[in-house]
């Protein structure tokens, strides 16, 4: 039983640095997307493409929430793996994940750099 025990820490470790990851790009777009429609609904007409930073923030807001979901099935299917003593694990997920993963950074990644373009003359 201690082998059982030592997967399941193990497991546990190396899902939640990921984890950790994911929650840090989810509130990095999150925040962004809620600047921005705060700065829409309060009516700030000084910001030239708005609509942009909104598009790319809402592309890393998705993305970030799908990474999210599919690292938390991947860390309870490595647990069951673990547990059962099968190497069932979904290698598809992991995919899936790597897909989400692209756009929430790339999302992200793009309305930086889209504010650094837009506002490097200030």
């Amino acid at each position: 039983m201690p082998s059982i025990e030592i997967g399941m820490k193990a497991a546990n470790e190396h899902w939640e640095t990921f984890i950790k990851g994911a929650t840090l790009m989810l509130g990095g777009n999150g925040v962004g997307f809620g600047g921005c429609l705060t700065m829409l609904k309060d009516g700030v007409p000084s910001i030239p493409g708005l609509g942009v930073f909104i598009l790319f923030f809402g592309v890393g807001l998705l993305g970030s929430v799908g990474y999210y979901a599919t690292l938390t099935i991947s860390k309870v299917e490595l647990q069951q793996a673990v547990v059962s003593g099968k190497p069932d694990f979904s290698k598809g997920l992991s995919f899936v994940s790597w897909f989400f993963l692209t756009f929430g950074a790339g999302g992200f990644i793009s309305a930086v750099v889209a504010a650094m373009y837009r506002f490097a003359s200030l």
